[in-house]
């Protein structure tokens, strides 16, 4: 009898823990960062821990590297793997790199099952290659530019223009959005606080422009209702579009201050 009652109790206590868990999950203001690879969405959080939170602890520290060296394999992959893809293709410059490269396609996307000096010497050899290096100058050939217009279906687009740095540093060394942006030739921004005469400042406002030209662009979808296809034309989006580097600790804010907007311009519209 009284094993009866116990078990009762316990079911009820974890009802009651359901219960909790469910009305804190529905209480719980959510926050969905959608961006390309490598747009900063996980500094996103980084920085609201540094922030809000204390920073890091020495063992979370400790804890990265093992992340630091997954993203070695992944970019040193990357890299040699689009050597045959970008147009025109590039080459590596020595048999000894060559070498390096195969051994580091051999082993795949994903990250080696322990980290030898072996595969170090060989990282350090492809990497010091010149077609490596030309690989890496062009990565933007490569860089998941194709996948823009997917997150940008979606409602409430928070878009960081990132690494305005590395554009920056690349246009400095003579690169050209051109080849890849022919209609950039003959772009006029509208903007009154762009600089036309000064081809990073033209640049990124081009590239906003981009961002807008493509969530205006009207999104049809089919689904199922009941049975039957229906075909349904999504609302235009407004992208709320920031000109920002990976390491700046304002981003947050900027994140934040875009949300509020969102939410306020909702709540007027269903007035």
């Amino acid at each position: 009898m009284g094993g009866c009652f116990r078990r009762r109790e316990s079911i009820n206590n974890e009802n009651q823990i359901s219960k909790i868990h469910t009305q804190t999950f529905f209480d719980t203001n959510k926050l969905l960062l959608l961006g390309t690879g490598e747009s900063g969405k996980t500094t996103i959080i980084k920085q609201m821990k540094i922030l809000h939170i204390n920073g890091f602890s020495n063992e979370e520290k400790l804890e990265k590297i093992k992340n630091i060296k997954q993203n070695i394999h992944e970019s040193i992959y990357d890299i040699v793997f689009n050597m045959n893809q970008v147009n025109p293709p590039t080459k590596f410059n020595s048999e000894e790199a060559l070498k390096a490269g195969e051994y580091i396609l051999n082993i795949g996307k994903e990250e080696p099952v322990e980290y030898t000096e072996e595969y170090y010497d060989n990282v350090k050899t492809a990497w010091a290659d010149e077609g490596v290096q030309e690989t890496f100058r062009r990565s933007n050939e490569f860089q998941l530019i194709d996948s823009a217009q997917q997150y940008l279906q979606t409602s409430g687009l928070i878009v960081f223009l990132n690494k305005q740095d590395i554009l920056e540093k690349k246009i400095k060394e003579g690169r050209k959005l051109e080849p890849a942006f022919p209609e950039f030739k003959n772009y006029e921004p509208k903007e009154k606080d762009c600089n036309a005469n000064d081809y990073y400042e033209k640049a990124k406002y081009f590239m906003r422009q981009k961002i807008y030209d493509i969530a205006q662009k009207p999104v049809v979808i089919e689904r199922a209702v009941r049975g039957t296809l229906v075909t349904e034309e999504l609302p235009k989006r407004k992208p709320y579009i920031h000109f920002t580097v990976a390491t700046n600790t304002k981003n947050i804010k900027k994140v934040f201050d875009s949300v509020q907007e969102i939410i306020l311009e909702r709540t007027i519209n269903l007035l």
